[in-house]
């Protein structure tokens, strides 16, 4: 059913949930094999028309600098959304601005777990990249059957992470696959971290009340939060 799904309901949302203005990126093919498909070759397909978009997009911030002065830019990528954000990065020759966008999250990702290290290192247009994790999502354990296995959006157990990014676990929460949005959340704390980062601004994690633990690792942090 997409666009029109997303138009309908996360979309509006998102404006609704953050205060913002929202752009989506549809890419052709996501509904293939629905409602028990992973149309992961569809979603590749599409991450140079994904890098090009964005390079529109910086094009565009360069040359209304003035109007767009104190907005700020941030970029979600949901589930499978993240193999084009994967994809878009791997061939592209043009460098895009260091701060093109404010806030990145990588939400939910059925991009593999093994070795994502590699190309998220490479998305280097925002100063605050965040993955989201959390181990009770149900539609990612049924996405762990398609090669590559575990989700990065479950769990970042024994491999290797991204230095640029910070992980967020909120399996505590007992929330599933679209927690993005401030229906699918659980716990003042949880929406407390969405309604910073959604809207551009750093969250603080070292004045934060809700994280039960932290773990130091290959150069970043995983924070996991108490669920609360």
């Amino acid at each position: 059913g997409e666009p029109t799904k997303s138009l309908n309901g996360a979309m509006q949302d998102l404006e609704s949930d953050y205060s913002s203005k929202a752009l989506m990126f549809n890419w052709p093919g996501s509904d293939v094999g629905c409602p028990l498909g992973f149309p992961e070759e569809e979603a590749r397909a599409s991450g140079p028309a994904f890098a090009h978009a964005l390079h529109k997009l910086a094009y565009y911030v360069d040359t209304h600098a003035a109007a767009l002065a104190g907005v700020k830019l941030v970029l979600i990528s949901h589930s499978m959304g993240s193999l084009v954000l994967e994809e878009s990065v791997a061939d592209d020759p043009m460098p895009f601005p260091a701060a093109l966008f404010d806030t990145l999250v990588v939400g939910s990702s059925a991009s593999a777990r093994a070795d994502h290290a590699a190309w998220l290192s490479k998305v280097d247009y925002s100063p605050q990249v965040y993955v989201t994790l959390n181990d009770g999502d149900n539609v990612l354990s049924a996405a762990g059957g398609a090669p590559g296995g575990t989700r990065l959006g479950k769990n970042v157990n024994g491999t290797m992470l991204a230095a640029n990014a910070l992980y967020v676990d909120f399996t505590a929460a007992s929330v599933n696959h679209a927690y993005y949005i401030h229906s699918g959340q659980n716990g003042q704390h949880m929406t407390d971290f969405y309604n910073d980062v959604m809207n551009g601004i750093p969250y603080d994690f070292a004045g934060s009340n809700a994280i039960n633990s932290i773990e130091e690792r290959d150069g970043t942090f995983i924070y996991t939060f108490d669920g609360q």
